[in-house]
């Protein structure tokens, strides 16, 4: 939240009601940024409460990707994203709940840090999706700038980090990439052999780990048991889910399905009093126990084999079309958050998918604190070598 201004999650409903008031503070990420001397130049569109990966709002309509236009920018942070990859602020300000920072770093040539949790405050000042899942995060153009970011918002010396002359060693999760589609897989090979030079351990099966994994990606979302306990809290019960459906209905100014897609994206998330007894077991399962077994499991991989970070997409496959009406969805975005470990998105630069098209992919490095993992990062941005990159329709045209 930033003073003066409401606190409306990319909702219309929030903006237009009379019952949620303007903010008298900051929250407490800006303050630290204010305070180290940036200048606020913007908020960015974002999914309606964060309840998505296509940055569509009933406030501000449909965010576009920066490099292809026709494609969706990721979210739920990706009208931030968009502004950084389009060279309109230096750092953007996200939440990362199960991926809203990362994705649209991915999609947007952009590196994109999900710290653990609390590494940068969230107090009271940010918009909650599930308490148990919210960090804010950061995305910016460089590593030294994302060391920097992430610096001036958790007030811990991140800068001194970076000492590209340490033993890094990588492990390669092969079987989270999508080897089936040969494309998408063409551009990680060829990112993947910029770092061959590097000591890089290919990890094509780990048992334990993949069974975790597998039973992840078949947990329901924490925030189908959160948001509306959240939201309620957040707002002091000055409004209520059903008056945001009704208020949504009545401003949303985007097409009919546009809206009933918004608004049937809300009720799913409608609070699960009346979810059956085995789905609140998996979700106190999930937030109670299972979090420290994973971290464990990923721990267990990498002092094995005395790792320093775990390498994996960070997307596996293209930014959806926006006429397809549906961003496609990639599993490999739970892991981070449902271990409370830090994970970097970076970006392996933009490639051509067509002649008249071009996209970013990125790969997701993970680590077991922020420091280590921001010097690798460091040091694979030195070896990928990637040139500086402008969207297509932004660079100059001679005759």
């Amino acid at each position: 939240m930033t003073i003066g201004t409401k606190p409306a999650a990319g909702s219309i409903a929030l903006y237009k009601s009379n019952r949620v008031r303007s903010s008298s503070k900051d929250a407490m990420v800006v303050v630290r940024l204010k305070s180290a001397g940036c200048i606020l130049v913007g908020k960015g569109n974002m999914d309606e409460f964060a309840l998505g990966f296509t940055s569509l709002s009933s406030r501000g309509g449909q965010t576009r990707n920066a490099y292809s236009p026709l494609r969706y920018p990721g979210g739920s942070s990706g009208g931030v994203g968009v502004s950084v990859a389009l060279g309109l602020a230096v750092i953007g300000v996200g939440t990362d709940t199960g991926g809203s920072v990362r994705i649209p770093a991915a999609f947007g040539n952009l590196f994109g840090i999900r710290p653990k949790m609390h590494t940068i405050p969230m107090d009271h000042d940010v918009v909650p999706l599930s308490h148990s899942r919210d960090v804010v995060g950061l995305m910016t153009r460089g590593a030294r700038d994302l060391a920097m970011a992430l610096q001036v918002s958790s007030d811990s010396n991140f800068m001194s980090c970076l000492k590209k002359k340490v033993h890094v060693k990588l492990g390669v999760l092969r079987f989270l990439f999508p080897t089936k589609d040969k494309s998408v897989m063409k551009v990680y090979t060829r990112a993947l052999s910029k770092l061959s030079h590097m000591n890089v351990l290919n990890v094509e099966s780990a048992p334990n780990l993949q069974s975790k994994l597998n039973e992840l990606f078949h947990f329901k979302s924490t925030s189908s048991f959160e948001f509306e306990d959240d939201m309620t809290r957040f707002f002091e019960q000055n409004i209520s889910l059903n008056e945001i459906l009704s208020l949504t209905k009545t401003h949303c100014k985007l097409s009919e399905s546009e809206c009933e897609g918004i608004i049937q994206s809300i009720r799913k998330k409608k609070k699960s009093r009346s979810a059956s007894k085995q789905s609140l077991d998996s979700y106190r399962y999930l937030v109670e126990t299972f979090t420290e077994i994973l971290r464990k499991e990923i721990q267990s991989l990498m002092d094995s084999n005395e790792l320093t970070a775990l390498v994996y997409p960070a997307f596996q496959k293209l930014p959806s079309l926006i006429s397809s009406g549906k961003q496609a969805y990639c599993s490999n975005n739970k892991i981070s958050p449902s271990s409370n470990l830090p994970a970097i998105t970076v970006p392996i630069g933009v490639h051509p998918i067509s002649k008249q098209e071009e996209v970013p992919f990125g790969l997701e490095v993970i680590g077991l604190d922020e420091c280590s993992l921001l010097n690798t990062v460091y040091i694979i941005e030195t070896a990928l070598a990637l040139p500086e990159s402008v969207p297509r329709h932004l660079k100059p045209h001679f005759e």
